[in-house]
């Protein structure tokens, strides 16, 4: 099945789907978790870089890399050189015809040496390990994609005993899955990423490994 033509639903809408049952009283604290979940995942890509529309960079593991090694790397490592011992004297105030208040002492510089080398460290870290994602040709936002529907899975099943833990039943005009398991997933899945463009079938086949592993996980079986 090609791109999503369905109508976004509603935060409101989202909920009704696995309401049914629950008393609106005892069914408050679903509604604030389901927030809770949702604005959490909301927050965490749009401080990361990915491909979702409401990622805070939409940059690739290629481009992030390049990114790192031109503003981060390269000029760190040449400040780390610049700060070595030897070359200490290039930073002496001594003749300055102002006292300089930004005075940095000896044991100051070492601490902020220090800093600044474990940020490199840090930055470096993070740039192998995009290149070896790169070489692997690992998804932009694969790793990300699943856990949101695990985490979407969890909830549901966990708040909601009601709800079948399965994928529901198989739609052969639709060429879908239906019940309110996948009905939910997908929908809160895109109320999280604003990814309306994701076909069904993606959502379908990270449904089927999220539920798997979590039925596992929790020792509970289910289709």
């Amino acid at each position: 099945m090609g791109k999503s033509d369905r109508k976004p639903l509603s935060r409101n809408e989202i909920l009704d789907i696995i309401q049914s049952g629950i008393e609106d009283s005892m069914f408050v604290g679903i509604a604030v978790a389901y927030d809770e979940l949702i604005g959490t995942w909301q927050e965490r890509i749009s401080s990361s870089t990915g491909d979702f529309p409401n990622s805070g960079i939409q940059a690739t593991p290629s481009q992030r890399a390049r990114w790192l090694d031109r503003n981060l790397l390269k000029p760190g490592q040449k400040l780390l050189t610049a700060l070595e011992d030897d070359k200490r004297p290039y930073l002496s105030n001594w003749g300055a015809l102002y006292v300089n208040p930004k005075q940095i002492s000896d044991k100051k510089m070492k601490k902020l040496k220090s800093q600044l080398a474990s940020l490199h460290e840090y930055v470096d870290q993070l740039w192998m390990d995009l290149n070896s994602q790169i070489a692997e040709g690992a998804p932009i936002t694969g790793e990300m994609r699943y856990e949101i529907v695990f985490d979407l899975v969890k909830f549901t099943l966990e708040n909601c005993p009601h709800v079948a833990p399965t994928r529901g039943t198989y739609d052969g005009e639709d060429k879908r899955w239906v019940g309110d398991l996948p009905e939910f997933v997908t929908h809160a899945y895109h109320h999280i990423t604003n990814e309306h463009g994701l076909n069904r079938k993606g959502i379908d086949d990270l449904l089927r490994i999220a539920l798997k592993d979590y039925l596992s996980v929790t020792n509970q079986s289910g289709t």
